[in-house]
């Protein structure tokens, strides 16, 4: 399911992606100013009305990973650049269809059959024209070694058990427990899946990716599974059965993917699928340089920054590209307030007493929320390209972003505009005023309101972001000191130490539900649940956390959409309402492609149609007399 996002995710370590527009051929573009952004409607027609035309074999595509993968083995990755280029490699047995994002069968034969009237116990047949990089056929034993000895494998450190761990009630104490599903070989080319409970997410989850049990299962077996495949192995060593294999790596420069011969699938015109032969990526860490490598025609499609926006615009007819734009990213990028009353090892509190009252009060983070100016941050920093944000859930995702849909009006997704005056009302309420005429407030013990957040030094955008809001801040009587940290040293704290007060930070988002693949984030258990986590004890849950867990619970055993889009709704209510995430503003999507490549058709889900894109000039070499 990896494959058609892949290059989404490439790009969102620049621009954050989103929704995707064909903007009309080069003849009609405007050579002056844009227009505005296209509704999803109009995304949708045209991706759907694409007329595809046939291809030919060759070529290749020039790409920015934007950074070194950590890992080539693709189970333990914990990084975005990596499971991008290992995505390429490897398939699950359903995908999404990249213009309509409905589930349909890859390594599957078909879709899941039931065999039983509960819907627990389901029967998939396997395509029998698989092969491994190394000839290998895939069959049932590579899905069931797949789930119950690397899925389920607690010695193995992969982020995708959680997707596979289903919260259940023990019946006898009535706490929360975690069950398996059982998966097993009916014959070679037939796997069972049973379930505890009807699971609403199953076929979602059969995205994942399978893995070849002939040359994992030793390593496993002796122990020596986390140092396989390491960045020192042979990247033609590492076997998969995707569309594209690893070629070669060189440190810091690139990295080249070549077309697997082998690969069984066949497109609309009954061609072997992909047409390209080569994905070449460079390794360009600066979005500045990212830019100028593309300008240079050393890169064939880039991000566009909201500072370069306007002029790239402008040159496009000139120099032979189209910017693609394509609506909100389907990221968050947010103030998060640490609300965790535990205390480390050494009995220190992670968060001093008095700030975390604050902290811990909605009247506070609301407060937060009215004093930041997001149309300044949209049009000073990101030079227009952003979107105002407010849900948990961005307007990209439009099958679960409730924010404007009238359907559930008891269940309004709450805006907090820029209102000082609003702000510091919520402040007074709660005692917090200034004591000493120096402007910044004090709690009744006279503490200072003062904070500190922590951002990473990479990004320029956050210290930006952070010097706009503290200068509001300042102006409803609230000291701000910003510290930044490496990002490794920001995840550090986040994840572990546990030891910050406020941090400014995004999070990747997508197309699904999300009560499904936000679980980490939102349930009060999850690692990701950031500003209290990994909660094993709830009593200093507020209500607000526990009636979350209850929709994400619910939510797990409701195979009705309508059903589940009205508990999204509510999620998204309670989330804008108690605002635990302050969200400030979501990236616009713009991305330029050089006009030589054909069938480039983007949808809202994806940007790259890699299955039927080629390149035209090539096709016109070989047609030349």
């Amino acid at each position: 399911m990896r494959n058609f996002l892949a290059i989404l995710a490439i790009l969102a370590g620049f621009v954050a992606m989103g929704a995707v527009f064909r903007l009309p051929s080069r003849e009609t573009i405007p050579a002056t100013e844009p227009s505005p952004p296209p509704a999803v409607e109009k995304i949708q027609a045209a991706a759907l009305a694409f007329p595809y035309r046939r291809g030919v074999h060759g070529g290749e595509l020039r790409l920015n990973l934007g950074d070194d993968p950590q890992t080539f083995n693709t189970v333990l990755s914990t990084d975005a650049v990596t499971s991008t280029l290992l995505g390429w490699l490897y398939e699950g047995l359903l995908t999404r269809n990249r213009v309509t994002w409905e589930i349909e069968p890859r390594l599957a034969a078909g879709m899941p059959e039931q065999m039983d009237a509960e819907g627990l116990v389901w029967e998939i047949p396997l395509r029998q024209d698989v092969r491994w990089f190394d000839g290998a056929p895939l069959t049932a034993d590579d899905v069931v070694f797949t789930m119950n000895r690397i899925i389920y494998n607690n010695d193995i450190p992969t982020s995708a058990r959680f997707a596979w761990q289903l919260e259940d009630t023990d019946p006898q104490t009535g706490r929360v427990i975690v069950r398996e599903v059982k998966v097993e070989k009916v014959d070679a080319y037939r796997v069972r899946y049973t379930l505890p409970y009807r699971w609403a997410y199953f076929f979602d989850t059969l995205g994942q990716e399978i893995y070849p049990k002939h040359v994992l299962e030793p390593a496993v077996n002796d122990g020596r599974f986390a140092s396989l495949w390491d960045k020192s192995t042979d990247p033609r060593d590492v076997i998969g059965c995707g569309m594209y294999k690893m070629q070669s790596y060189r440190d810091g420069e690139r990295i080249v993917l070549v077309r697997n011969p082998d690969y069984f699938g066949k497109n609309r015109f009954g061609d072997s699928m992909p047409y390209l032969d080569r994905i070449v990526y460079s390794i360009i860490r600066q979005n500045d340089l990212s830019r100028d490598a593309f300008k240079e025609r050393r890169l064939d499609l880039v991000g566009v920054a909201g500072k370069d926006f306007k002029d790239m615009f402008r040159q496009q007819r000139v120099e032979g590209y189209t910017i693609h734009r394509r609506g909100p990213a389907t990221g968050t990028r947010f103030l998060v307030l640490n609300q965790n009353p535990r205390s480390n090892s050494n009995g220190q509190p992670y968060v001093k007493p008095h700030k975390l009252v604050w902290f811990r009060d909605a009247r506070f983070r609301r407060a937060l929320s009215y004093a930041i100016d997001r149309e300044a941050i949209r049009d000073t920093i990101f030079f227009g390209q952003a979107y105002l944000q407010y849900s948990p859930v961005s307007e990209a995702n439009t099958r679960y972003y409730t924010g404007d849909n009238k359907r559930f009006p008891e269940f309004p997704v709450i805006r907090y505009p820029f209102d000082l005056d609003r702000a510091r009302a919520l402040l007074d309420e709660m005692g917090l005023v200034d004591r000493n005429g120096d402007g910044i407030r004090e709690d009744a013990e006279g503490n200072p309101v003062e904070f500190v957040i922590n951002t990473y030094a990479d990004n320029p955008e956050y210290a930006a972001i952070v010097s706009l809001m503290r200068e509001d801040f300042r102006r409803i009587g609230v000291r701000i000191e910003l510290v930044q940290l490496t990002f490794s040293g920001l995840v550090g704290k986040l994840m572990r130490e546990w030891n910050w007060e406020a941090i400014i930070i995004g999070l990747t988002g997508g197309y699904d539900d999300p009560m499904n693949g936000g679980r980490n984030v939102w349930t009060t258990g999850g690692n990701l649940h950031m500003w209290n986590p990994q909660q094993t004890d709830t009593s200093t849950a507020h209500d607000w956390e526990l009636r979350i867990n209850e929709i994400f619970f619910q939510a797990q055993r409701t195979p009705s959409y309508e059903e589940r889009l009205r508990l999204a709704a509510e999620f998204q209510h309670i989330v804008s309402r108690e605002v635990p995430l302050i969200f400030t503003t979501n990236d616009a999507v713009n991305t330029a492609v050089y006009d030589r490549f054909e069938n480039f058709n983007p949808t809202i889900y994806s940007l790259v149609d890699i299955e039927m894109m080629y390149d035209r000039t090539l096709q016109q070499t070989l047609a030349a007399p």
